[in-house]
């Protein structure tokens, strides 16, 4: 990239600074021009792109969004005061971790075409359990 970047005549400057290592006397003056300020634009929209369309990949939506899901994780996502936490305890985030457990349980083998249990599901619903509460806790400090 960097040789069919350096090929293309630049336009005017659109700014200039001066970088030196702090460590050495030298410093060199730095020219930005419109090419430089696009080559970096571009590579940003590319690199974006790159990383969506991993993600679609990854977190294909075939039993419910696994990326929504994570949420349950997060403290924000919990009840705000003591009685909802109680209206909801019993189920809460039940669902999305059913999600999660779904997507993450299986690990396919690319070596040969077996599949072997990475989670767990009934230790990972009693630990989730344990967890929440915690979670919750933290979240009312």
């Amino acid at each position: 990239m960097k040789s069919v970047h350096e090929n293309v005549i630049s336009k005017k400057p659109l700014s200039t600074y001066r970088y030196s290592d702090s460590g050495t006397m030298h410093a060199v003056d730095v020219v930005v021009n419109e090419m430089d300020e696009e080559f970096v634009t571009q590579g940003i929209r590319t690199y974006v792109t790159d990383v969506m369309i991993g993600l679609k990949e990854r977190f294909a939506n075939k039993v419910g969004s696994v990326l929504k899901s994570l949420d349950v994780f997060h403290i924000e996502s919990l009840p705000y005061t003591r009685e909802k936490w109680v209206q909801c305890f019993d189920e809460y985030g039940y669902e999305k971790l059913d999600i999660l457990i779904k997507h993450y349980s299986v690990k396919k083998s690319q070596v040969v075409s077996q599949t072997k249990q990475c989670i767990i599901s009934g230790e990972c619903l009693a630990q989730w359990r344990l967890v929440r509460q915690i979670m919750f806790e933290a979240h009312m400090v």
